[in-house]
């Protein structure tokens, strides 16, 4: 994966999150390559 991306799980959406933004329900927030 992509050093500035995470991928969340915490929901059946599994987001790739760009650095500096937030996943589809608008909680999960990347920062730093951390989510």
């Amino acid at each position: 994966m992509p050093d500035d991306q995470v991928r969340c799980y915490a929901c059946a959406h599994r987001c790739l999150i760009k650095e500096g933004l937030r996943g589809i329900c608008k909680v999960r927030y990347n920062r730093g390559g951390t989510l």
